[in-house]
């Protein structure tokens, strides 16, 4: 007559999950799958006792359904007072969040036919703390992180990527003032179609800032046109200057120069000077100062403002 084997789980399954919690968590700096099974095994009603072989299976039901990953062979297993302890490895795979049940089947060590044991065991939180360790591709979506829970300290350098950024996802509100810097912004960065009409005035534009190569002819249609005002005097001797205005007293000037002879000159520019290019009410002037260390030769010397009428 075939011995009856039953298993039953007693109180020790808190101290099993226990068990478990501490093993995985002692462990995870080596991402440790493996946990701590404990049970009670009696034969005939009497605490089973010396060595058994087991085999030990992972199913998604609790009856039926299917099984999850390889099935586990131990053999020799020492039950004292009918209590047993085993170390189990699934790997990681199975625990994916779904519910897993235990199958385990028992036999006299040595050999004869495994007695399935029912039910199956559930498997406790311990194992599923795997999970923790190994993060399946789209496991943690959006929605699973919390308000706040990835701050700039928990990011890698360069770990956000513009490929990474949705459009409009980064809006004026999310920017500090001051965050982004001239040297953060990539060549072609900033395009027209991302400046908003009249964002930029005359405040915002350095002297000198904008040259005729900047500005695209499109600008020319829609606020005025380019023109280019000169002045000149003849320079005899010593020190002289000359002086151009833009046309209009809201012109934006663009660029200017001192325009001097190149070739075996004696004429070189003491200083350029702009003023009245931060205001309505004067047209923006450029003022050459020069001088001539050959008195000899006169020489002529232009003075150029490149302006932007304004309607």
């Amino acid at each position: 007559m075939k011995p009856q084997i039953r298993m039953r789980v007693k109180s020790t399954v808190c101290q099993l999950i226990l068990i478990g919690t501490m093993l995985i968590g002692t462990t995870a700096s080596l991402a440790e799958t493996s946990f701590t099974y404990q049970g009670q095994l009696s034969q005939s009603g009497q605490a089973a006792q010396g060595p058994y072989d087991m085999t030990f299976a992972l199913y998604d039901a609790d009856s039926a359904g299917n099984q999850v990953g390889v099935t586990l062979n131990e053999t020799g297993i020492d039950v004292a007072d009918g209590v047993f302890e085993v170390l189990l490895d699934f790997g990681d795979a199975p625990f994916n969040s779904a519910p897993r049940w235990l199958e385990i089947a028992v036999r006299e060590a040595g050999g004869g036919v495994y007695t399935t044991l029912s039910p199956r065991q559930r498997v406790g939180a311990s194992p599923f703390a795997i999970e923790t360790l190994f993060v399946a591709p789209g496991a943690v979506d959006t929605a699973a992180l919390q308000n706040g829970a990835v701050t700039e300290e928990k990011l890698a350098e360069q770990a956000v990527t513009l490929g990474k950024i949705d459009n409009g996802a980064v809006i004026s509100g999310s920017i500090a003032n001051g965050e982004v810097r001239t040297v953060d912004l990539d060549s072609a960065a900033v395009t027209r179609a991302k400046i908003a009409n009249d964002a930029i005035g005359t405040d915002q534009v350095e002297d000198g800032g904008i040259f005729p190569a900047d500005i695209d002819g499109n600008v020319f249609n829609r606020k005025g046109s380019v023109y280019v005002n000169t002045n000149s005097i003849a320079v005899g001797g010593f020190i002289d200057q000359v002086a151009v205005t833009c046309t209009g007293a809201k012109d934006l000037l663009i660029n200017h120069a001192c325009n001097v002879p190149s070739d075996n000159s004696g004429i070189s520019v003491l200083f350029e000077r702009l003023t009245a290019v931060d205001n309505d009410v004067n047209p923006a002037r450029l003022l050459c100062k020069v001088i001539n260390r050959n008195p000899n030769f006169v020489e002529t010397v232009t003075a150029t403002v490149w302006c932007l009428a304004v309607d």
